[in-house]
């Protein structure tokens, strides 16, 4: 298993601890069976996935990578715990000329549950 990015602090004298862990893929299926499975089996402060959707159709897209992560959070937290401050933020793009954006953010404390996707709001340059 490998993580696209990891990030720990200055003093660290290995790759432990991880406070920030960045999975990206292009392909949203892709996504949801090897990057979240990645994202849930590492222990990090703050976890990161960025994928991307059909930017006809993002509202499907966004609700199976939801329900995925949400089966996926839901499984392994039944076989390990993690600290419950750790944090979740998952970011989708719909990719066009100019990409909307979507984020699913949550504590592990309280999981995904029925959270949605929000569409991020940029201010016009």
């Amino acid at each position: 298993m490998t993580l696209d990015i990891a990030f720990v602090e200055r003093s660290a004298e290995w790759w432990y601890p991880i406070r920030v862990a960045i999975e990206h893929e292009n392909v949203a299926s892709d996504f949801g069976t090897t990057e979240v499975p990645k994202l849930f089996s590492v222990r990090s402060h703050l976890k990161v996935g960025i994928t991307y959707v059909q930017a006809e159709n993002p509202k499907k897209g966004l609700e199976k990578i939801r329900q995925h992560i949400k089966n996926k959070f839901d499984l392994i937290s039944e076989i390990v715990g993690e600290d419950p401050r750790t944090e979740y933020l998952i970011l989708v793009g719909a990719p066009k000329v100019v990409s909307d954006w979507y984020a699913l953010d949550f504590l592990a404390s309280q999981g995904p549950g029925e959270k949605e996707f929000q569409q991020l709001e940029f201010p016009n340059p």
